[in-house]
Protein backbone atom coordinates (compact mmCIF):
# COMPACT_ATOMS: atom_id res chain seq x y z
CA UNK A 1 0.00 0.00 0.00
CA UNK A 2 2.89 2.45 0.72
CA UNK A 3 4.39 1.81 -2.45
CA UNK A 4 1.01 2.49 -4.26
CA UNK A 5 0.99 5.40 -2.23
CA UNK A 6 3.75 6.58 -3.54
CA UNK A 7 3.53 5.33 -7.44
CA UNK A 8 0.27 7.52 -7.36
CA UNK A 9 1.96 10.78 -6.11
CA UNK A 10 4.41 10.09 -8.50
CA UNK A 11 2.14 9.65 -11.25
CA UNK A 12 -0.09 12.75 -10.26
CA UNK A 13 3.20 14.64 -10.65
CA UNK A 14 4.28 13.64 -14.11
CA UNK A 15 0.78 14.77 -15.05
CA UNK A 16 1.28 18.10 -13.50
CA UNK A 17 4.37 18.84 -15.00
CA UNK A 18 3.45 17.89 -18.26
CA UNK A 19 0.45 19.50 -17.98
CA UNK A 20 1.90 22.81 -16.86
CA UNK A 21 4.51 22.43 -19.70
CA UNK A 22 2.24 22.15 -22.40
CA UNK A 23 -0.42 24.81 -21.16
CA UNK A 24 2.25 27.10 -19.97
CA UNK A 25 2.41 30.82 -21.09
CA UNK A 26 0.20 29.99 -24.36
CA UNK A 27 -0.28 33.91 -24.51
CA UNK A 28 2.29 35.24 -27.20
CA UNK A 29 5.09 37.08 -24.89
CA UNK A 30 6.65 40.56 -25.85
CA UNK A 31 9.71 41.85 -23.23
CA UNK A 32 8.04 45.53 -22.08
CA UNK A 33 11.36 47.29 -23.54
CA UNK A 34 10.95 45.48 -27.21
CA UNK A 35 12.16 47.63 -29.75
CA UNK A 36 9.62 46.99 -32.41
CA UNK A 37 6.53 45.31 -32.25
CA UNK A 38 4.87 43.77 -35.18
CA UNK A 39 1.09 41.97 -34.38
CA UNK A 40 -0.91 40.02 -37.18
CA UNK A 41 -4.62 39.44 -36.15
CA UNK A 42 -4.49 35.97 -37.83
CA UNK A 43 -8.68 35.40 -37.93
CA UNK A 44 -8.98 39.01 -39.50
CA UNK A 45 -6.36 38.32 -41.98
CA UNK A 46 -7.47 34.64 -42.64
CA UNK A 47 -11.17 35.78 -43.25
CA UNK A 48 -10.02 38.52 -46.12
CA UNK A 49 -7.63 36.47 -47.90
CA UNK A 50 -6.45 32.68 -47.72
CA UNK A 51 -3.26 31.98 -45.88
CA UNK A 52 -1.52 30.45 -48.68
CA UNK A 53 -1.74 33.10 -51.48
CA UNK A 54 -0.60 35.54 -48.71
CA UNK A 55 2.63 33.06 -48.24
CA UNK A 56 2.67 32.53 -51.85
CA UNK A 57 3.07 36.23 -52.86
CA UNK A 58 6.65 35.78 -50.42
CA UNK A 59 6.02 38.89 -48.37
CA UNK A 60 7.79 38.04 -45.84
CA UNK A 61 11.15 37.83 -47.25
CA UNK A 62 12.24 37.84 -50.82
CA UNK A 63 12.48 34.35 -52.00
CA UNK A 64 16.22 35.08 -53.35
CA UNK A 65 16.94 35.72 -50.14
CA UNK A 66 15.68 32.81 -47.87
CA UNK A 67 18.02 29.53 -47.73
CA UNK A 68 16.62 26.56 -48.35
CA UNK A 69 16.57 25.65 -44.71
CA UNK A 70 15.58 28.81 -43.34
CA UNK A 71 12.02 28.26 -41.02
CA UNK A 72 10.23 30.71 -42.82
CA UNK A 73 10.77 29.00 -45.67
CA UNK A 74 10.09 25.47 -44.20
CA UNK A 75 6.53 26.96 -43.36
CA UNK A 76 5.98 28.56 -46.04
CA UNK A 77 6.31 25.53 -48.03
CA UNK A 78 2.92 23.50 -46.81
CA UNK A 79 1.29 26.18 -43.82
CA UNK A 80 -1.78 23.94 -43.52
CA UNK A 81 0.81 20.90 -42.90
CA UNK A 82 3.31 22.70 -40.63
CA UNK A 83 1.48 22.50 -37.28
CA UNK A 84 0.85 26.23 -36.74
CA UNK A 85 -2.62 27.80 -36.33
CA UNK A 86 -3.19 30.11 -39.15
CA UNK A 87 -6.27 31.75 -37.86
CA UNK A 88 -4.40 32.72 -34.09
CA UNK A 89 -2.13 35.69 -34.22
CA UNK A 90 1.18 36.46 -34.37
CA UNK A 91 3.73 38.65 -33.54
CA UNK A 92 7.52 39.45 -34.60
CA UNK A 93 9.37 42.02 -32.33
CA UNK A 94 13.35 43.20 -32.22
CA UNK A 95 14.46 43.35 -28.26
CA UNK A 96 18.18 45.03 -27.50
CA UNK A 97 19.48 43.03 -24.47
CA UNK A 98 23.50 42.01 -23.64
CA UNK A 99 24.86 43.93 -27.09
CA UNK A 100 22.73 41.44 -29.05
CA UNK A 101 19.49 42.10 -31.46
CA UNK A 102 17.17 39.62 -30.96
CA UNK A 103 14.53 39.31 -33.86
CA UNK A 104 11.51 37.10 -32.99
CA UNK A 105 8.11 35.68 -34.43
CA UNK A 106 6.13 33.25 -32.05
CA UNK A 107 2.79 31.71 -33.15
CA UNK A 108 0.26 29.07 -31.99
CA UNK A 109 -0.12 25.74 -32.70
CA UNK A 110 -2.75 23.50 -33.86
CA UNK A 111 -0.36 19.97 -34.11
CA UNK A 112 3.16 19.68 -32.29
CA UNK A 113 3.11 16.97 -34.11
CA UNK A 114 2.83 17.95 -37.23
CA UNK A 115 5.14 21.02 -36.63
CA UNK A 116 8.05 18.85 -35.37
CA UNK A 117 7.49 16.62 -38.03
CA UNK A 118 7.96 19.68 -40.67
CA UNK A 119 11.14 20.66 -38.91
CA UNK A 120 12.87 17.11 -38.42
CA UNK A 121 12.08 16.49 -42.51
CA UNK A 122 13.81 20.17 -43.31
CA UNK A 123 16.17 20.11 -40.72
CA UNK A 124 17.57 16.48 -41.21
CA UNK A 125 20.73 17.35 -39.60
CA UNK A 126 19.34 18.59 -36.69
CA UNK A 127 17.31 16.99 -33.67
CA UNK A 128 14.97 17.71 -31.39
CA UNK A 129 16.41 19.08 -27.59
CA UNK A 130 14.92 19.36 -24.21
CA UNK A 131 14.91 22.75 -23.10
CA UNK A 132 13.50 21.96 -19.83
CA UNK A 133 10.41 23.73 -19.81
CA UNK A 134 9.94 23.60 -23.95
CA UNK A 135 11.71 21.92 -26.84
CA UNK A 136 13.85 23.24 -29.20
CA UNK A 137 16.10 22.98 -32.16
CA UNK A 138 18.37 24.91 -34.52
CA UNK A 139 17.47 25.35 -37.86
CA UNK A 140 18.75 26.83 -40.73
CA UNK A 141 22.23 26.19 -39.42
CA UNK A 142 22.23 29.21 -36.40
CA UNK A 143 18.20 30.11 -36.04
CA UNK A 144 16.97 28.70 -32.65
CA UNK A 145 13.33 27.25 -32.97
CA UNK A 146 11.85 26.60 -29.26
CA UNK A 147 8.36 24.99 -28.72
CA UNK A 148 5.52 23.87 -26.34
CA UNK A 149 2.71 21.95 -27.25
CA UNK A 150 0.77 25.10 -27.84
CA UNK A 151 2.84 27.69 -29.21
CA UNK A 152 6.29 28.22 -30.80
CA UNK A 153 9.14 30.93 -30.71
CA UNK A 154 11.58 31.69 -33.50
CA UNK A 155 14.61 33.26 -33.08
CA UNK A 156 17.46 34.87 -34.57
CA UNK A 157 20.07 37.52 -33.53
CA UNK A 158 22.88 39.34 -34.22
CA UNK A 159 25.39 41.26 -32.39
CA UNK A 160 25.13 44.91 -31.75
CA UNK A 161 28.22 47.41 -32.05
CA UNK A 162 30.66 46.55 -29.41
CA UNK A 163 29.30 42.60 -29.16
CA UNK A 164 30.58 39.52 -29.41
CA UNK A 165 30.11 37.76 -32.65
CA UNK A 166 27.86 35.09 -31.69
CA UNK A 167 25.58 33.60 -29.67
CA UNK A 168 25.67 30.62 -27.55
CA UNK A 169 23.38 28.12 -28.06
CA UNK A 170 23.11 28.13 -23.85
CA UNK A 171 22.29 32.03 -24.23
CA UNK A 172 19.55 31.19 -26.72
CA UNK A 173 17.73 28.75 -24.70
CA UNK A 174 18.17 31.23 -21.62
CA UNK A 175 16.47 34.01 -23.84
CA UNK A 176 13.44 31.38 -24.67
CA UNK A 177 13.23 30.55 -21.23
CA UNK A 178 12.84 34.45 -20.33
CA UNK A 179 10.17 34.21 -22.89
CA UNK A 180 7.68 31.55 -22.00
CA UNK A 181 8.32 32.46 -18.28
CA UNK A 182 7.55 36.25 -18.68
CA UNK A 183 5.02 38.04 -15.92
CA UNK A 184 3.09 40.09 -17.50
CA UNK A 185 4.66 43.49 -15.36
CA UNK A 186 7.23 42.96 -17.02
CA UNK A 187 5.68 42.31 -20.52
CA UNK A 188 4.12 45.12 -22.99
CA UNK A 189 0.94 43.87 -21.74
CA UNK A 190 1.81 46.46 -18.87
CA UNK A 191 1.60 49.45 -20.78
CA UNK A 192 -1.53 50.74 -20.71
CA UNK A 193 -0.73 52.88 -24.13
CA UNK A 194 -0.47 49.34 -25.98
CA UNK A 195 -2.87 47.65 -23.82
CA UNK A 196 -5.12 50.35 -25.22
CA UNK A 197 -3.74 49.93 -29.38
CA UNK A 198 -4.47 45.83 -29.23
CA UNK A 199 -7.94 46.67 -28.16
CA UNK A 200 -8.42 48.79 -31.51
CA UNK A 201 -9.64 46.80 -34.31
CA UNK A 202 -6.87 46.29 -37.12
CA UNK A 203 -5.61 43.37 -39.25
CA UNK A 204 -1.69 44.30 -37.93
CA UNK A 205 -1.35 46.58 -35.05
CA UNK A 206 2.49 48.31 -34.78
CA UNK A 207 4.41 49.77 -32.06
CA UNK A 208 8.01 51.31 -32.07
CA UNK A 209 10.31 52.87 -29.81
CA UNK A 210 10.87 55.60 -31.27
CA UNK A 211 14.37 56.54 -29.71
CA UNK A 212 14.95 52.72 -29.68
CA UNK A 213 15.03 52.88 -33.52
CA UNK A 214 17.01 56.06 -33.96
CA UNK A 215 19.94 54.97 -31.75
CA UNK A 216 20.53 53.08 -34.62
CA UNK A 217 22.23 55.88 -36.51
CA UNK A 218 24.31 56.59 -32.79
CA UNK A 219 27.52 57.03 -35.23
CA UNK A 220 25.32 58.97 -37.81
CA UNK A 221 24.85 63.00 -37.56
CA UNK A 222 24.77 64.41 -34.18
CA UNK A 223 21.20 65.68 -35.33
CA UNK A 224 20.18 62.13 -35.48
CA UNK A 225 22.06 61.11 -32.21
CA UNK A 226 20.32 64.18 -30.43
CA UNK A 227 17.20 63.20 -32.00
CA UNK A 228 17.59 60.13 -29.99
CA UNK A 229 18.24 61.17 -26.70
CA UNK A 230 15.38 63.93 -27.43
CA UNK A 231 12.94 60.87 -27.91
CA UNK A 232 13.82 59.00 -25.22
CA UNK A 233 10.13 57.51 -23.97
CA UNK A 234 7.98 58.41 -27.13
CA UNK A 235 6.58 56.10 -29.01
CA UNK A 236 5.13 55.08 -32.75
CA UNK A 237 2.04 52.88 -32.90
CA UNK A 238 -0.97 52.54 -34.49
CA UNK A 239 -3.30 49.59 -36.75
CA UNK A 240 -3.47 48.67 -40.44
CA UNK A 241 -6.63 47.35 -41.92
CA UNK A 242 -7.18 46.31 -45.32
CA UNK A 243 -10.60 47.13 -46.50
CA UNK A 244 -12.03 46.66 -49.76
CA UNK A 245 -10.60 49.25 -52.10
CA UNK A 246 -8.12 50.33 -49.48
CA UNK A 247 -5.86 50.12 -47.14
CA UNK A 248 -6.28 52.22 -44.08
CA UNK A 249 -3.67 53.01 -41.30
CA UNK A 250 -4.27 55.01 -38.41
CA UNK A 251 -1.09 55.97 -36.39
CA UNK A 252 -0.19 57.93 -33.26
CA UNK A 253 3.15 59.23 -31.70
CA UNK A 254 2.93 59.47 -28.17
CA UNK A 255 5.53 61.90 -26.67
CA UNK A 256 7.47 62.25 -23.79
CA UNK A 257 6.73 64.28 -20.99
CA UNK A 258 9.08 67.10 -22.03
CA UNK A 259 7.84 66.96 -25.93
CA UNK A 260 4.00 66.65 -24.43
CA UNK A 261 4.29 70.34 -22.54
CA UNK A 262 6.15 71.80 -25.07
CA UNK A 263 4.05 70.60 -28.19
CA UNK A 264 0.90 71.49 -26.36
CA UNK A 265 2.16 75.18 -25.97
CA UNK A 266 1.26 75.66 -29.87
CA UNK A 267 -2.20 75.58 -31.74
CA UNK A 268 -2.40 73.54 -34.30
CA UNK A 269 -2.70 75.23 -37.90
CA UNK A 270 -4.41 73.80 -40.34
CA UNK A 271 -3.59 73.97 -44.03
CA UNK A 272 -5.01 76.87 -46.15
CA UNK A 273 -6.85 77.27 -49.31
CA UNK A 274 -3.82 80.30 -50.29
CA UNK A 275 -1.15 77.45 -49.53
CA UNK A 276 -2.55 74.47 -51.49
CA UNK A 277 -3.98 76.69 -54.38
CA UNK A 278 -0.35 77.07 -55.73
CA UNK A 279 0.09 73.14 -56.51
CA UNK A 280 0.33 73.01 -60.03
CA UNK A 281 -2.48 70.80 -61.78
CA UNK A 282 0.69 68.34 -63.01
CA UNK A 283 1.81 67.43 -59.72
CA UNK A 284 1.91 63.84 -58.72
CA UNK A 285 3.26 64.31 -55.15
CA UNK A 286 2.27 67.04 -52.63
CA UNK A 287 3.55 67.96 -49.12
CA UNK A 288 2.57 70.18 -47.68
CA UNK A 289 2.61 71.75 -43.52
CA UNK A 290 1.76 74.68 -41.33
CA UNK A 291 3.74 74.77 -37.81
CA UNK A 292 4.49 77.46 -35.79
CA UNK A 293 8.22 78.12 -36.47
CA UNK A 294 8.56 79.13 -32.72
CA UNK A 295 8.08 75.36 -32.48
CA UNK A 296 11.24 74.08 -34.62
CA UNK A 297 13.79 76.51 -32.18
CA UNK A 298 12.44 74.87 -29.06
CA UNK A 299 13.22 71.38 -30.44
CA UNK A 300 16.43 72.37 -30.57
CA UNK A 301 17.03 73.89 -27.75
CA UNK A 302 15.70 70.81 -26.40
CA UNK A 303 17.72 68.79 -28.22
CA UNK A 304 20.76 70.64 -27.68
CA UNK A 305 21.79 71.34 -31.21
CA UNK A 306 20.81 75.02 -31.76
CA UNK A 307 24.37 76.15 -31.00
CA UNK A 308 25.65 73.73 -33.48
CA UNK A 309 22.75 75.02 -36.27
CA UNK A 310 23.80 78.31 -35.40
CA UNK A 311 27.42 77.46 -36.09
CA UNK A 312 26.95 76.79 -39.69
CA UNK A 313 24.81 79.85 -40.51
CA UNK A 314 27.44 81.90 -39.12
CA UNK A 315 29.45 81.83 -42.30
CA UNK A 316 26.63 83.12 -44.04
CA UNK A 317 25.85 86.03 -41.42
CA UNK A 318 22.73 84.68 -40.01
CA UNK A 319 21.08 82.91 -37.07
CA UNK A 320 18.50 79.96 -36.57
CA UNK A 321 16.22 82.84 -35.12
CA UNK A 322 16.71 85.46 -37.84
CA UNK A 323 15.07 82.54 -40.71
CA UNK A 324 12.54 81.04 -37.78
CA UNK A 325 11.38 84.96 -37.14
CA UNK A 326 11.22 85.52 -41.06
CA UNK A 327 9.38 82.25 -41.48
CA UNK A 328 5.25 81.74 -41.07
CA UNK A 329 5.51 78.35 -41.13
CA UNK A 330 4.23 77.24 -44.15
CA UNK A 331 5.63 74.76 -46.51
CA UNK A 332 4.95 73.57 -49.78
CA UNK A 333 6.76 70.43 -51.72
CA UNK A 334 5.45 68.99 -54.87
CA UNK A 335 6.94 67.10 -58.13
CA UNK A 336 5.39 66.42 -61.18
CA UNK A 337 7.03 63.98 -64.38
CA UNK A 338 9.24 62.25 -62.70
CA UNK A 339 11.14 59.85 -64.05
CA UNK A 340 15.12 59.00 -65.32
CA UNK A 341 16.11 61.65 -67.24
CA UNK A 342 17.22 61.32 -71.06
CA UNK A 343 21.14 61.99 -71.36
CA UNK A 344 23.53 62.24 -73.78
CA UNK A 345 25.29 59.04 -72.82
CA UNK A 346 23.13 55.65 -71.63
CA UNK A 347 26.62 54.84 -70.48
CA UNK A 348 27.37 57.69 -67.99
CA UNK A 349 26.23 56.62 -64.45
CA UNK A 350 27.19 60.19 -62.80
CA UNK A 351 23.92 61.45 -62.33
CA UNK A 352 22.74 65.49 -62.46
CA UNK A 353 20.65 68.08 -60.98
CA UNK A 354 19.39 67.97 -57.37
CA UNK A 355 17.31 64.60 -57.64
CA UNK A 356 18.60 61.32 -59.91
CA UNK A 357 14.96 61.05 -61.34
CA UNK A 358 14.77 64.85 -62.84
CA UNK A 359 11.44 66.02 -62.94
CA UNK A 360 9.52 69.38 -61.82
CA UNK A 361 10.83 69.58 -58.22
CA UNK A 362 9.52 72.63 -56.11
CA UNK A 363 10.23 74.11 -52.66
CA UNK A 364 7.97 76.98 -51.15
CA UNK A 365 7.71 78.09 -47.96
CA UNK A 366 5.76 81.54 -46.73
CA UNK A 367 7.63 84.65 -45.23
CA UNK A 368 7.11 87.54 -43.49
CA UNK A 369 9.62 89.16 -44.26
CA UNK A 370 12.30 88.62 -47.52
CA UNK A 371 15.91 89.79 -45.85
CA UNK A 372 16.93 86.73 -44.06
CA UNK A 373 15.91 84.57 -46.88
CA UNK A 374 17.64 86.37 -49.30
CA UNK A 375 21.43 85.98 -47.58
CA UNK A 376 19.85 82.14 -47.31
CA UNK A 377 20.74 81.90 -51.08
CA UNK A 378 24.40 81.32 -50.23
CA UNK A 379 23.17 78.30 -48.59
CA UNK A 380 21.16 77.11 -51.57
CA UNK A 381 23.53 77.50 -54.33
CA UNK A 382 26.06 75.64 -52.16
CA UNK A 383 23.84 72.82 -51.33
CA UNK A 384 22.15 72.73 -54.59
CA UNK A 385 24.41 74.30 -57.51
CA UNK A 386 22.26 73.54 -60.25
CA UNK A 387 18.92 74.85 -58.42
CA UNK A 388 17.03 77.58 -59.19
CA UNK A 389 15.86 79.87 -56.24
CA UNK A 390 14.12 83.47 -55.35
CA UNK A 391 12.60 85.44 -52.91
CA UNK A 392 9.62 86.69 -54.23
CA UNK A 393 6.19 87.83 -52.87
CA UNK A 394 6.76 87.15 -49.34
CA UNK A 395 7.43 83.26 -50.43
CA UNK A 396 11.11 81.79 -50.64
CA UNK A 397 11.38 79.17 -53.25
CA UNK A 398 13.68 76.58 -54.50
CA UNK A 399 13.31 74.22 -57.64
CA UNK A 400 15.26 72.33 -60.54
CA UNK A 401 14.56 75.65 -63.13
CA UNK A 402 13.61 79.00 -63.50
CA UNK A 403 10.16 77.40 -65.51
CA UNK A 404 8.76 75.22 -62.45
CA UNK A 405 9.18 78.51 -60.04
CA UNK A 406 7.13 80.73 -62.13
CA UNK A 407 4.57 78.02 -62.23
CA UNK A 408 4.07 78.62 -58.60
CA UNK A 409 2.50 81.71 -59.40
CA UNK A 410 0.43 80.32 -62.02
CA UNK A 411 -3.56 80.91 -61.58
CA UNK A 412 -3.31 76.92 -60.30
CA UNK A 413 -6.04 74.78 -59.32
CA UNK A 414 -6.13 71.77 -58.23
CA UNK A 415 -9.29 71.01 -56.17
CA UNK A 416 -8.17 67.76 -55.65
CA UNK A 417 -5.41 68.42 -53.63
CA UNK A 418 -7.52 71.19 -51.19
CA UNK A 419 -10.02 68.74 -50.64
CA UNK A 420 -7.71 65.58 -49.54
CA UNK A 421 -5.01 67.86 -47.27
CA UNK A 422 -6.87 70.84 -46.37
CA UNK A 423 -8.10 71.11 -42.66
CA UNK A 424 -5.03 69.67 -41.02
CA UNK A 425 -1.55 71.15 -39.96
CA UNK A 426 0.42 67.84 -42.32
CA UNK A 427 -0.61 66.54 -45.62
CA UNK A 428 0.84 63.89 -48.29
CA UNK A 429 -0.89 63.19 -51.38
CA UNK A 430 0.87 60.88 -53.78
CA UNK A 431 -1.04 60.46 -57.11
CA UNK A 432 0.32 57.09 -58.10
CA UNK A 433 -1.67 57.08 -61.39
CA UNK A 434 -0.38 60.43 -62.38
CA UNK A 435 2.57 59.82 -61.67
CA UNK A 436 2.86 56.49 -63.80
CA UNK A 437 1.34 58.42 -66.59
CA UNK A 438 4.12 60.66 -66.44
CA UNK A 439 6.98 58.42 -65.88
CA UNK A 440 9.48 58.98 -68.33
CA UNK A 441 9.89 55.34 -70.31
CA UNK A 442 12.51 56.02 -73.42
CA UNK A 443 14.67 53.40 -73.75
CA UNK A 444 12.87 51.05 -71.10
CA UNK A 445 12.56 47.00 -72.36
CA UNK A 446 9.10 45.11 -72.17
CA UNK A 447 9.30 43.77 -69.30
CA UNK A 448 9.65 46.73 -67.21
CA UNK A 449 6.96 48.81 -69.31
CA UNK A 450 4.65 45.83 -68.52
CA UNK A 451 5.46 46.26 -64.80
CA UNK A 452 4.58 50.04 -65.27
CA UNK A 453 1.04 49.08 -66.57
CA UNK A 454 0.33 46.58 -64.30
CA UNK A 455 0.85 48.94 -61.25
CA UNK A 456 -1.03 51.90 -63.24
CA UNK A 457 -3.99 49.14 -63.11
CA UNK A 458 -3.49 48.40 -59.40
CA UNK A 459 -2.55 51.50 -57.93
CA UNK A 460 -4.70 54.80 -57.22
CA UNK A 461 -3.08 57.68 -54.84
CA UNK A 462 -1.95 57.54 -51.86
CA UNK A 463 -3.14 60.65 -48.78
CA UNK A 464 -2.00 60.95 -45.56
CA UNK A 465 -2.61 63.64 -43.29
CA UNK A 466 -2.99 65.13 -39.11
CA UNK A 467 -0.49 66.16 -37.27
CA UNK A 468 -3.18 67.16 -34.47
CA UNK A 469 -2.17 66.89 -30.81
CA UNK A 470 -5.00 64.98 -29.06
CA UNK A 471 -5.27 62.27 -26.04
CA UNK A 472 -1.36 62.59 -25.62
CA UNK A 473 -0.27 62.37 -29.21
CA UNK A 474 0.17 63.34 -32.68
CA UNK A 475 -2.56 61.86 -34.86
CA UNK A 476 -2.00 60.78 -38.85
CA UNK A 477 -4.53 58.99 -41.01
CA UNK A 478 -3.48 57.28 -43.97
CA UNK A 479 -5.54 55.68 -46.64
CA UNK A 480 -3.49 53.86 -49.42
CA UNK A 481 -6.26 53.43 -52.41
CA UNK A 482 -6.53 51.17 -55.39
CA UNK A 483 -7.98 51.31 -58.81
CA UNK A 484 -10.40 48.19 -58.22
CA UNK A 485 -12.85 49.91 -55.26
CA UNK A 486 -14.88 46.48 -54.64
CA UNK A 487 -11.91 43.92 -53.87
CA UNK A 488 -10.54 43.17 -50.61
CA UNK A 489 -7.22 45.28 -50.63
CA UNK A 490 -5.69 42.27 -49.20
CA UNK A 491 -6.10 39.83 -51.91
CA UNK A 492 -5.45 42.34 -54.71
CA UNK A 493 -2.13 42.79 -53.01
CA UNK A 494 -1.45 38.97 -52.99
CA UNK A 495 -2.03 38.88 -56.67
CA UNK A 496 -0.42 42.05 -57.58
CA UNK A 497 2.69 40.71 -55.55
CA UNK A 498 2.77 37.20 -57.53
CA UNK A 499 2.16 39.16 -60.81
CA UNK A 500 4.64 41.55 -60.08
CA UNK A 501 7.46 38.87 -59.43
CA UNK A 502 7.04 37.07 -62.65
CA UNK A 503 7.56 39.91 -64.71
CA UNK A 504 10.99 41.12 -62.47
CA UNK A 505 11.77 37.92 -63.23
CA UNK A 506 11.94 38.40 -66.70
CA UNK A 507 13.79 41.29 -66.30
CA UNK A 508 17.40 40.87 -67.23
CA UNK A 509 18.03 44.67 -65.89
CA UNK A 510 15.78 43.92 -62.46
CA UNK A 511 18.08 40.67 -62.10
CA UNK A 512 21.44 41.62 -63.22
CA UNK A 513 21.61 45.33 -61.75
CA UNK A 514 22.16 46.34 -57.76
CA UNK A 515 19.15 47.79 -56.35
CA UNK A 516 20.53 51.34 -56.44
CA UNK A 517 20.28 51.66 -59.94
CA UNK A 518 16.72 50.24 -60.29
CA UNK A 519 14.59 53.26 -62.14
CA UNK A 520 11.35 52.07 -60.88
CA UNK A 521 9.89 52.02 -57.32
CA UNK A 522 7.67 48.44 -58.22
CA UNK A 523 11.27 46.94 -57.61
CA UNK A 524 11.03 47.07 -53.76
CA UNK A 525 7.32 45.02 -53.47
Amino acid sequence: MKHLKILSAIAIASLLFVSCRSSKNKELTVPADASTIVRLNGSSINSKADWNDLLKADWFRREKQMSTDSFDRQIMQDPERSGVDLKSDFVYFSHKRDLVRYSVFEGQLKSVTDFEKMLQGQNPGSKVEDGGSFNYMLADKTDFVSWTSSKFIYISNEPLMGGNTSVTVDSLKAYAASLFDLKKENSIESNDNYASLIKEPGDIHFWSNTADVLSDFQFGPIPLIAASAMMQGSVTAGTINFENGKIVMHSKQYLNPTLSKLIQRYSARPLTADLLNHVAPTASIVIAMNYDPQLIQDFLKVSGTESTANQYLDEYHLTIDELLKASKGEVLMSAAKLGPEVTASEEDDEEEGIFPFGGDLLFATALNNDSSFKKAGDIVKKAFPGAASTVQNNWFLLGNSPATISHFFAPNTNPVVSQKLGGHPLGVYIDIQKGLEQWNTHGLDSALLQQINLSKSFWRDIVSNGGEFRDGCINFDTNVNLADGSTNSLKQLAKYSVQMSQLIKKDEYATTKPSLKIPFLAYNF
